[in-house]
């Protein structure tokens, strides 16, 4: 019998189902991540206890079959704040599917925001591949009323080209890596910048939550950040690195960015620009901040960095630094609890995707 609960096991176990089950789903087919428990750690904000109430799992008898994971943020769309809460992980065991496990985990997070006071469900599609199990738009889509708010693709710059080469699934992207192999390399970051990027301290986290919130400021859709929220996001230990820029005493830049294993034909890290705030500085400072970042991702290990085209950061600076436009393949859903589906909004945005 099919039970709905919240999930209390541990970790590892948690990682291990869900990469077991998208391994099931994808392997061989196209990209996914080996979700593990370091990331989950940082992500859930495992140690919150008000962050339980949104980990959901779905039983058969003591078998874990399937989940449903978020985390609270509160989002700013135009002048108005959401209480939101941002989710992913959807994962069904495959001899568990056609059961409308789906329906049943979507009726219980609804159930368990109202509790919570949420009204805000944030979460991503990824359909750039005909393999994906992703919730697809429908016919409302056409006429603006569909959840399906903002579609978008992404910046993507080789790190590592013999890697890229033999981790690609696609023939084509294992050949543009090649032949890109010259322009592979991260310069050094210039000698006037080298004693103002360093990694985060505790100390510029009030100096990084004032400078997301004079960058989102006039944002279309943001995430609202606050100092507890950005500690737990910056300063956990695992995948997560944070570089800032220092001026007379000031973080005057901001990137953050996390490393996981992902699977094409063979098992690679590869990086993900997470948060990004640069608009307070100089040209010359923003290139030495994008390399200055790349190279920790290089430190780390890491094959390839890519960052989701939100419009945050200036199109000039990712080409500059040999980034190379993805088709748009992902959506950023929205979906409001308590009002109508919101008409489409133009403008840039700041979310962490997931």
């Amino acid at each position: 019998m099919i039970r709905l609960d919240t999930y209390t096991g541990d970790l590892e176990t948690l990682a291990g189902f869900v990469t077991s089950v998208w391994q099931k789903s994808y392997g061989g087919k196209m990209v996914f991540p080996h979700w593990d428990a370091d990331f989950f750690r940082w992500q859930l904000r495992w140690h919150d206890a008000t962050q339980q109430l949104f980990r959901i799992a779905a039983y058969d008898g003591s078998r874990l079959i399937a989940t449903l994971l978020g985390v609270s943020y509160d989002y700013r769309l135009g002048q108005k704040t959401y209480p939101g809460v941002l989710w992913s992980w959807l994962t069904i065991d495959p001899g568990s599917r056609g059961q409308g496990l789906a329906r049943l985990l979507d009726q219980e997070r609804r159930r368990r925001m109202q509790l919570a006071q949420k009204s805000l469900i944030v979460s991503f599609r990824y359909l750039g591949s005909k393999h994906s199990l992703a919730e697809h738009p429908t016919a409302a889509l056409k006429s603006g009323q569909s959840k399906f708010q903002r579609k978008f693709g992404t910046w993507v710059r080789v790190l590592n080209p013999a890697k890229v080469s033999g981790w690609s699934l696609s023939s084509m992207d294992a050949w543009l890596a090649r032949i890109t192999a010259p322009l592979a390399g991260v310069p050094e970051v210039p000698t006037r910048y080298r004693s103002q990027i360093r990694l985060i301290r505790e100390a510029d986290l009030p100096g990084c939550l004032a400078l997301l919130q004079k960058q989102t400021a006039g944002d279309a859709f943001s995430q609202i950040w606050t100092l507890d929220t950005l500690k737990a996001h910056l300063l956990q230990p695992g995948p997560v690195t944070t570089v800032v820029f220092e001026e007379q005493g000031e973080v005057r830049g901001l990137i953050c960015f996390y490393i996981l294993p992902h699977e094409a034909r063979t098992v690679e890290p590869v990086a993900f620009f997470d948060i990004v705030a640069l608009e307070h500085l100089s040209g010359s400072a923003r290139n030495a901040m994008i390399r200055g970042a790349m190279r920790e991702m290089i430190a780390r290990g890491a094959i390839l960095a890519v960052k989701p085209r939100f419009g945050n950061v200036p199109g000039s600076l990712m080409l500059g630094q040999y980034y190379m436009p993805r088709p748009p393949e992902s959506w950023l859903v929205l979906d409001p609890l308590n009002e109508p589906h919101f008409e489409p909004f133009p403008g840039r945005y700041q979310l962490i995707w997931r």
